[in-house]
């Protein structure tokens, strides 16, 4: 799957990618980040404009699924994901 197949929602300093068939933890998302992941709303159910580049980049790295992943508007690349340290947690900001 591309970029081009996933959803997308753009922030202020990253576009964020949901894939969505892979997207199995999205209660742990809407738990997690209730700011970013929002349920039962019109329109875009991902508000990425609603955290930091950081906790957005440690969001999409953290997840086991890589049903997030993003783009950064700088130009840099992602930074690469260490797989061994992903965690199952809900919660990205510990």
């Amino acid at each position: 799957m591309t970029m081009a197949d996933k959803e997308r929602y753009q922030g202020k300093d990253a576009t964020i990618y949901c894939n969505g068939s892979k997207c199995i933890h999205s209660r742990n998302y809407l738990f997690g980040r209730p700011e970013v992941f929002r349920a039962n709303v019109r329109g875009p159910w991902i508000q990425p404009v609603n955290a930091s580049f950081e906790d957005l980049a440690t969001l999409a790295q953290a997840r086991p699924s890589d049903a997030i992943s993003y783009k950064r508007h700088d130009g840099e690349p992602a930074e690469p994901v260490d797989k061994r340290r992903r965690r199952h947690s809900h919660d990205s900001r510990r």
